[in-house]
This record gives C-alpha cells, sequence and structure tokens, in this order.
C-alpha cells in the first residue's frame, strides 16, 4: 500500500510517517506541507492512502478530501486527523468521504485504521 502524508506540522507529519514505517507492506511515496500540494502528489503518484490534518491554512482536510474522492483519479482511502475527537468532527469528515478519521490523541489507533481499511481494498 502506497502512502501520501499531507500536513503542516512537523510533529504530525512525523508521527504519522513513525506510525506508517512500522508497516512492512506500507511504502510512503510523499510528505508535503500543504492541501493544494497534497492534491498535486496524489494526483501525480495515485497513492492508495492518504493521511491529512483536518486544519491546515491553505484548505482544510475535508476539501482536500472532496478534491481527491471527485477528480476522476482512482480515489485513495482517506483518513483525516484532527485535534479534537468532537463526533461533529468526525461526522464532516466521513461527510465529505473520508474513510477514517482519528483525534491526534488517539493517533496509536492508526496502525488498525490502515490495516481495516488495506482488508477493504483487497
Amino acid at each position: 500500500m502506497r502512502a501520501l502524508v499531507v500536513g503542516n506540522n512537523r510533529t504530525f507529519e512525523s508521527n504519522v510517517v513513525s506510525c506508517l514505517e512500522a508497516h512492512p507492506d506500507i511504502e510512503i511515496v510523499g510528505v508535503v506541507g500543504d492541501g493544494k500540494e497534497g492534491i498535486r502528489l496524489a494526483k501525480q503518484l495515485l497513492p492508495d492512502l492518504v493521511i491529512t490534518q483536518f486544519d491546515m491554512p491553505d484548505m482544510t482536510g475535508l476539501a482536500l478530501t472532496r478534491a481527491l474522492k471527485n477528480d476522476g483519479i482512482p480515489p485513495p482511502a482517506i483518513v483525516i486527523v484532527s485535534w479534537t475527537d468532537s463526533p461533529y468532527y468526525s461526522q464532516l469528515a466521513y461527510q465529505a468521504g473520508a474513510d477514517g478519521y482519528l483525534a491526534r490523541t488517539t493517533l496509536g489507533q492508526l496502525e488498525p485504521l490502515v490495516e481495516k481499511l488495506k482488508e477493504q481494498r483487497a
């Protein structure tokens, strides 16, 4: 599974990369610092998985999700990570087309979520 990480926070990016590197069958194809670059790279690299922050200065993870799900490219599985575990934000993420939602405090659950998404795509 090929993964792209999109965020504007080095700590976020580092934590996500560390979680993904624990999976021998996940290849990190890119780490970018904003949503527009994330969309451009996703179109170019066609990752199976995109993990994005909810809030970024140039666009939200919701806008990035909508763009990738409705752009005519094979849509990747998308996980949005937010600062809150609020059901409201989770609902917004799923309405935008996200395949998963995690709060930063529950980033440790990324590994089982990625396994579930891999099974669904197999």
